[in-house]
């Protein structure tokens, strides 16, 4: 193999090497970000059922009902959400 051909390799190789350490590197933050989607989603469950509970001993307010319901339809899974898990 001449120099240049070579050289002209290591460089390909370097780029490659490159590319796969910053696909790596995006691949881990999102599946943190994926970490973080789902503990926040636990978080918001766990404060509707607290809800529900208050809600049995007193009567809840129209915006307290409001935020309830907002909060339910963002937990509904989308079509991004299923391909994701």
């Amino acid at each position: 193999m001449s120099q240049a051909l070579f050289q002209q390799f290591a460089i390909c190789q370097t780029q490659r090497d490159r590319s796969i350490a910053e696909r790596d590197a995006l691949q881990q933050r999102l599946t943190v970000q994926y970490q973080r989607e789902d503990d926040l989603k636990g978080l918001l469950r766990e404060v509707l059922g607290s809800c529900a509970l208050l809600f049995q001993d007193h009567d809840a307010t129209a915006e307290t009902t409001d935020l309830h319901g907002r909060i339910e339809a963002a937990l509904k899974p989308s079509a991004e959400a299923v391909h994701h898990e």
